[in-house]
């Protein structure tokens, strides 16, 4: 959802901070507190800054147009961004429950005061050609955002913005749904403290519980040094499936219903799909080449692919010489094995 607002983020974040004058930083809060005492506050100053920027009588200049629209776009990403990280990765339930509700109020503000609201478009693109062509960069920059605009349907009358609009809330929802869904589904194993052989002291001592078992979430803190240390390939693939089962079956129909949601936005924009849309504006510029992009790869990357496959397999039938093949599961155990022995081989030589 944070991928269509990166658009207005290039005018503010890479062109030179000598035209648009300094910002300072939101401070960051690590218990979530002070988001969930301000937000509300950013989302009203944001909304009168945009008023402001939408009233303003007079030629439009850098100074009274761009600067001031540079400073909102700021301060509404950098709240935008807290609540989307305290949604995903804050400790507190609660905190992630009111932090998601507000990711939804920003994705609102979003869709209807940023990229779909008119009057910022005609204030942008009444921007003095001349002031502006004095610089290449700038100049740019504008004429990639006011094409995003037209893309997402700016010109298409009323009637078809509030749709649109409506459309987008729904994606939103969706979207922080499923997003919801997966921080929530956090999966747990318990396991034998003999069964993690080859895993650090520290990491079983942490986890052990009082039966003597071993707690293992989904978390990637969790399951990462599985993969790579593990000896057991029971273990690597138990907890392997625990991690990439996550969401499953609840992400399910809110996956199915995005991917219609994003198709029909496509076709009211004109778009075959949300593939053709997505990659128009992108180095690849079309579906098909994406596809040609990867096939090439696949082919170029294929010899040497299985060269590293066949050594990773090769680590693997010193424990298992019957072996046929290398699990998905058994890759970062054998990579990691493969590497000690070739610094120690490095170290000898």
């Amino acid at each position: 959802m944070l991928r269509r607002f990166c658009v207005l983020l290039w005018l503010s974040l890479l062109a030179n901070p000598t035209i648009y004058g300094k910002v300072d930083n939101v401070p960051f809060d690590g218990t979530g507190k002070s988001f969930i005492a301000s937000h509300q506050v950013a989302l009203e100053e944001v909304e009168k800054e945009l008023q402001s920027i939408e009233s303003f009588s007079g030629p439009r200049t850098i100074e009274n147009t761009l600067i001031p629209f540079r400073q909102t776009v700021q301060k509404f990403s950098n709240a935008y961004y807290e609540a989307y990280l305290f949604a995903n990765a804050h400790p507190d339930k609660s905190i992630r429950d009111k932090a998601f509700a507000a990711v939804q109020r920003f994705a609102k503000m979003e869709s209807e005061r940023f990229l779909l609201n008119p009057k910022l478009f005609q204030a942008l693109n009444s921007l003095d050609p001349k002031e502006i062509k004095q610089n290449t960069e700038l100049s740019n920059q504008l004429a990639d955002l006011l094409r995003e605009y037209r893309r997402a349907g700016i010109d298409k009358g009323a009637v078809f913005l509030d749709n649109l609009q409506k459309l987008d809330a729904k994606i939103n929802k969706t979207a922080s749904e499923f997003s919801k869904n997966l921080t929530e589904d956090v999966r747990v194993i318990y396991v034998r403290p003999e069964s993690l052989e080859g895993l650090p002291k520290d990491y079983i001592e942490n986890r052990r519980q009082k039966n003597g078992l071993i707690k293992i979430t989904s978390n990637y803190p969790d399951t990462r040094p599985v993969s790579k240390y593990a000896k057991s390939p029971a273990v690597r693939r138990q907890v392997y499936l625990l991690g990439r089962q996550r969401g499953f079956p609840k992400n399910v129909e809110p996956l199915k219903a995005l991917l219609e949601l994003r198709r029909e936005k496509a076709n009211m924009l004109g778009y075959k799909s949300w593939a053709h849309y997505s990659t128009e504006t992108k180095m690849s510029g079309s579906p098909q080449k994406v596809i040609q992009f990867l096939d090439d790869v696949k082919k170029l990357s294929y010899d040497t692919a299985m060269k590293d496959y066949n050594l990773l397999l090769a680590e693997k039938r010193r424990d298992f010489p019957s072996a046929k093949n290398l699990a998905v599961y058994d890759s970062a155990y054998y990579e990691n094995l493969y590497k000690k022995e070739c610094l120690i081989w490095m170290g000898k030589s």
